[in-house]
C-alpha cells in the first residue's frame, strides 16, 4: 500500500498560538500536505497571537465558543491555545465528517522553545495536551529567531527557509499515539539533527538555572546549529 493510500485515512489537526496569519503556520501546513498526501488537514487557531499561555484556559463552557470558518477546513476561535485542543476533542464532529484526529502538529512558533521554557509555551502546551487528552501523536515546532517580531520581513524569510527541512523532519518522525515531541530549528542553516534531553535551565531566566548548559541537551545543541528533537514525558 503506498503512502498516499494510507494517509487518506488520517485526520490531522494543525494549531498555533500566533494566529491565523502567522507565516510559520502556512509553512507547516505546506510541509504537512507534501508529506501526508491525501490526509485530511484541519487548521484551528486563536483569532490573534496568544503566546506563552499553555497553562491558561478560558473559563467558559466549550459549546459557547464562537467558531468561525475562514475557508475550507480552516477555523479561528477567540480562545486560549489549550482551549483549541479541548474543542477539537470534545466536538470533533464540528470539524470532521468522520473519525477523530490522529495526529496534532503545533507551530511553527516564532522563537525557540527549549529548556524549562517549554513548560510555559503555548505552542508546546497544545501538543502536550493533545498527546494526553486526545491520545494522539503530537509534535510542536519552533524556530529560533534573531528578529523579535513575526511581521518583520527578515523574520518571515527565516521561517520560510526551513520548508525543506520541515518536510524531512515530518517524514522521519511519524509520532506514536500519546507521544509528544518538541522540535526546534536553529537560527542558521541546520548542521544536522540531534535527539536531545530537555535542559534543566531557562534561557530567559539565567538566575533560575539548575545546571550548566551541556552537550546532548536541547539548548546547547540548538546553539550549535542543530535541529533538536526532544521527547516530552
Amino acid at each position: 500500500m503506498n503512502q498516499t493510500r494510507k494517509d487518506a485515512y488520517i485526520n490531522i489537526l494543525l494549531v498555533n498560538d500566533d494566529g491565523p496569519t502567522a507565516v510559520g503556520l502556512s509553512v507547516l501546513a505546506y510541509a504537512i500536505r507534501q508529506v501526508y498526501k491525501g490526509a485530511r488537514l484541519v487548521t484551528i487557531t486563536p483569532t490573534s497571537s496568544l503566546g506563552e499561555q499553555s497553562m491558561a484556559v478560558t473559563c467558559a463552557d466549550l459549546h459557547t465558543f464562537d467558531i468561525k470558518k475562514t475557508e475550507e477546513d480552516c477555523y479561528t476561535v477567540d480562545a486560549k491555545p489549550a482551549d483549541l485542543i479541548y474543542l477539537a476533542g470534545a466536538y470533533c464532529k464540528r470539524f470532521l465528517s468522520r473519525g477523530r484526529f490522529h495526529v496534532v502538529f503545533s507551530g511553527v512558533n516564532h522563537g525557540a522553545n527549549v529548556g524549562m521554557d517549554v513548560y510555559h509555551s503555548g505552542t508546546v502546551g497544545m501538543a502536550m495536551v493533545a498527546a494526553v487528552y486526545l491520545g494522539t501523536g503530537a509534535v510542536a515546532f519552533s524556530k529560533h529567531m534573531n528578529w523579535p517580531h513575526p511581521s518583520d520581513e527578515s523574520a518571515l524569510e527565516q521561517v520560510a527557509e526551513i520548508e525543506r527541512y520541515l518536510c524531512e523532519i515530518l517524514e522521519s518522525l511519524r509520532p506514536m499515539p500519546g507521544q509528544c515531541l518538541n522540535v526546534n530549528f536553529p537560527i542558521c542553516v541546520p548542521r544536522g539533527v540531534k535527539h536531545c534531553a530537555v535542559a534543566r535551565c531557562s534561557r530567559f531566566r539565567p538566575f533560575l538555572e539548575m545546571s550548566e548548559k551541556k552537550p546532548g541537551q536541547d539548548i546547547w545543541e540548538l546553539e550549535q546549529g542543530y535541529v533538536t528533537i526532544s521527547r516530552l514525558r
